[in-house]
């Protein structure tokens, strides 16, 4: 991943919304509750990384006012900052990866991760699906955003379940083929992560940004479907797109080694290699 561009386009996107809105709020200064000087506030409270505020401010919008897209989009990053997204710092893990995989690099980037924050990754998630389910109907800015928010979710899932001690590596007795260890949900919820990263960075219009990524899971996706086509998630964006089989595979590839995942379970190779990466 190229940093630079990455930085660059964070402070294009994500800075540019608060810098119209303080513009706005100048021309309506005397009007405190007008919409202008709500989304002033809300941006002040999510520079101050205050989320919660920045939430019970943005509800006191009108309904035709919270709907609009950039609103809906503003809306996202209150909650993405809830789940624990940091756009620099992750930028950083990502690009740092080295030796480590994709998911374990994921998991220790949210040591601590509560479930309240993965509930608020969740709802990011969905509010970027709400505003269009297809990444080339959104814009870049909404595109990226849905990578990092899709990163984040599946980092604080991993971190809450499979590193119960936040040190970075996976508890030895985790296991993801079982829902006692990985629930139903949140492995439905770890499949539309990387589905909505993969639709999210490929429709970015660049390479340059998440291009190891998401080469190496479009690779990955297709070496699922030579294991069992349908294990193959990579497609579902909703959890109830997610049927058996495909939670089936999502846990596979959790448990896997070699390209991905934890290497759970004693597998110490990829999907391709059978038990123990595979789930029964």
């Amino acid at each position: 991943m190229n940093l630079s561009l990455v930085i660059r386009l964070i402070l294009l996107f994500f800075a540019f919304g608060s810098l119209s809105c303080s513009s706005n709020i100048l021309e309506d200064f005397a009007d405190t509750d007008s919409a202008e000087a709500i989304i002033a506030d809300v941006e002040e409270h999510i520079n101050d990384q205050d989320y919660d505020s920045a939430l019970a401010s943005f509800q006191t919008l009108s309904a035709t006012d919270q709907a609009t897209r950039d609103n809906q989009v503003l809306l996202a990053k209150i909650y993405a900052g809830q789940c624990g997204l940091d756009f620099l710092g992750l930028s950083e893990d990502i690009t740092g990866i080295g030796s480590n995989t994709l998911l374990v690099t994921l998991m220790g980037a949210f040591p601590g991760a509560t479930s309240t924050e993965v509930t608020a990754c969740i709802n990011a998630e969905s509010t970027i699906l709400g505003i269009d389910n297809d990444g080339s109907n959104r814009t870049t800015q909404e595109n990226l955003l849905m990578a990092y928010i899709a990163w984040t979710k599946m980092g604080t899932i991993l971190s809450l379940y499979a590193d119960t001690d936040d040190d970075g590596s996976t508890d030895g007795g985790f296991d993801p083929c079982d829902s006692g260890d990985l629930p139903q949900t949140e492995a439905q919820h770890m499949a539309t992560g990387l589905a909505n990263m993969l639709d999210g960075l490929g429709n970015i219009g660049s390479s340059d940004v998440g291009g190891d990524q998401l080469s190496g899971i479009n690779a990955l996706c297709t070496l699922i479907d030579t294991v069992n086509t349908n294990f193959n998630f990579c497609n579902s964006k909703v959890i109830t797109d997610v049927n058996a089989n495909q939670e089936q595979g999502i846990r596979s590839i959790v448990t896997e080694a070699r390209d991905l995942g934890l290497g759970a379970n004693g597998c110490v190779d990829g999907i391709d290699s059978g038990l123990p990466c595979v789930c029964p």
